[in-house]
């Protein structure tokens, strides 16, 4: 398993690429956030000219990303659950549970969290921030009334939370 590369390792890596341009770096940094598929196909739609990249090279390569991460999920249920932990920046059983609208397994949280583009935080797990970005992208596009209910119920999960907790 490759892990996330920090801001030194991804210049290191781009510059081994051929990518020179301290403002490229920057760039691609920005927009990966160190993931190593994700800074790899960033550099195969870089062409050398930066402002190719940032039109429609930027797009195409993030597209393809999501693709190559969303075909870790051929069941269309963990997808769903995907969707939803992506409106939650942290998450866990629990909070995907009431955020879905219904109850997560353990054996399908299990798998949930045993994909590529999820990993462990402090307090539960959390999607990665490329994914999480695309994948509310793509619901607000593709159906924005499941992205506004699930938004919703993450306001009402979190004010709930906010109700129980200690006054100190």
């Amino acid at each position: 398993s490759l892990g996330y590369f920090d801001r030194q390792k991804s210049f290191a890596y781009l510059r081994k690429c051929g990518i020179s341009s301290l403002d490229q770096q920057k760039k691609m940094w920005a927009l990966t956030k160190g993931h190593p598929l994700a800074l790899s196909l960033s550099v195969s739609a870089f062409s050398g000219v930066i402002d190719d990249w940032e039109g429609a090279g930027g797009e195409d390569w993030f597209d393809q990303l999501v693709e190559l991460w969303f075909r870790e999920v051929p069941d269309l249920a963990i997808r769903q659950w995907v969707e939803s932990a992506a409106v939650l920046r942290k998450f866990d059983q629990e909070s995907l549970s009431y955020i879905g609208d219904g109850m997560i397994s353990s054996d399908m949280f299990t798998q949930l969290c045993r994909l590529s583009f999820v990993r462990k935080a402090a307090r539960g797990w959390m999607l990665h921030d490329l994914m999480r970005d695309a994948v509310c992208k793509m619901l607000k596009e593709r159906s924005p009334s499941r992205y506004k209910s699930l938004l919703v119920r993450c306001a009402s999960y979190y004010k709930s939370r906010i109700n129980h907790a200690p006054r100190d």
